[in-house]
């Protein structure tokens, strides 16, 4: 018999940047990192807190950002790299002929939940500075990368 195709509740996308900032009042207030990562994430039907921590343990221990210094890749850990958080349900979505539909997005008070306990978790394990978009609102972003280097993560 064949395994039960595991489903996808985090979806990630992790981008390498020299430095960001995200506007946190959608006016006036940026929240800034230096070099690290960009973590954007949509919560799906079915997420739990035990995802958000294999998640978070991936993305700091993947070996996805290059270090000048040593001319090769390291991990997030070892770069001890900044990493600005961005809410982004748009990841949820799946594109039907011509129109994107959410519907394996989860509800917004359990995703606001699910997003603070991953920015907890990431404060607690990030080895640099963490900033965080604000759940559920659209917020300005400046992006300085070093070049186009992307990561798609599913958990």
């Amino acid at each position: 018999t064949m395994a039960a195709k595991q489903e996808v509740t985090v979806r990630l996308v992790v981008q390498q940047i020299e430095s960001a900032e995200i506007l946190v009042d959608n006016a006036d207030q940026w929240a800034k990192v230096g070099r690290g990562v960009i973590l954007y994430v949509a919560f799906l039907k079915g997420a739990t807190v035990d995802t958000i921590n294999k998640a978070v343990s991936g993305v700091l221990n993947a070996v996805i950002c290059f270090s000048s210094e040593k001319e090769t890749n390291v991990s997030l850990l070892d770069l001890k790299g900044d990493v600005l958080v961005v809410p982004q349900a748009s990841l949820a979505g799946k594109l039907k002929q011509h129109t994107v539909q959410y519907h394996t997005l989860i509800g917004k008070e359990q995703g606001l939940q699910l997003y603070d306990t991953l920015v907890q978790t990431v404060k607690a394990s990030a080895p640099g500075q963490v900033a965080c978009g604000t759940y559920g609102n659209r917020q300005g972003l400046r992006i300085v990368t070093p070049g186009p280097f992307t990561h798609l993560f599913e958990f």
